[in-house]
């Protein structure tokens, strides 16, 4: 199983995003910047119990809409 970050700010903590990378703090290591954030703000964990869905174009938003629709 893989599990790919998927990351949602508040939008007091897009000052903490500036703050970490006008500190030359890596930015291609994952979790990196939310250890960074954690220690600054409060962070909160959903953990997806479904294969999340790919949209990226319209045919597979109608994709997933069947899925999500049960069709």
């Amino acid at each position: 199983m893989v599990g790919l970050p998927f990351y949602v700010l508040k939008k007091d903590d897009i000052a903490f995003l500036e703050e970490y990378f006008s500190e030359g703090r890596p930015s291609d290591g994952m979790g990196n910047f939310i250890t960074y954030l954690f220690q600054r703000s409060s962070v909160h964990v959903h953990i997806l119990r479904e294969d999340p869905h790919d949209i990226g174009d319209l045919p597979s938003y109608l994709q997933a809409k069947k899925i999500i629709e049960g069709e």
